[in-house]
């Protein structure tokens, strides 16, 4: 038998939240230790003071307020269903992958670089004669 489909679709959201994932959330309340966030399907999350900013944060106020959107990465998912987020490593994750080269079909023909001086020039056309010979 078939399962029948949640009627509330953040069920299917809270599902689909995984470690890894990058999330879109709104800061709710601002503690000494870190910073209460909502995520799209209505949890909420923390992020750790330590997880704000690649820089030493002493105060979250700084660089965050109540209201702002803030893109984070889900760094961990506890059984109790606490959410942890961090904000500088999802930045990282972001900026690395606005710096990988688009793929093209075909790589560009490169020559090696390398140049045989006269010298190897002339021991390689002697080295052809010798070999066909």
């Amino acid at each position: 038998m078939e399962k029948p489909a949640p009627e509330n679709q953040d069920e299917v959201k809270k599902e689909e939240i995984k470690r890894g994932d990058i999330v879109e959330a709104t800061v709710k309340r601002i503690a000494p230790f870190g910073a209460f966030v909502k995520l799209p399907d209505g949890r909420k999350g923390l992020v750790h003071i330590s997880q704000i900013d690649d820089s030493y944060v002493t105060k979250i106020q700084q660089h965050l307020k109540v209201g702002d959107s803030v893109t984070a990465k889900v760094v961990a998912i506890s059984e109790d269903g606490k959410i942890d987020l961090s904000i500088k490593l999802a930045k990282r994750q972001l900026s690395a992958q606005k710096r990988k080269p688009k793929q093209t079909s075909k790589p560009p023909k490169r020559s090696s670089g390398f140049k045989f001086t006269p010298f190897e020039e002339e021991f390689k056309k002697n080295l052809d004669i010798t070999l066909k010979s």
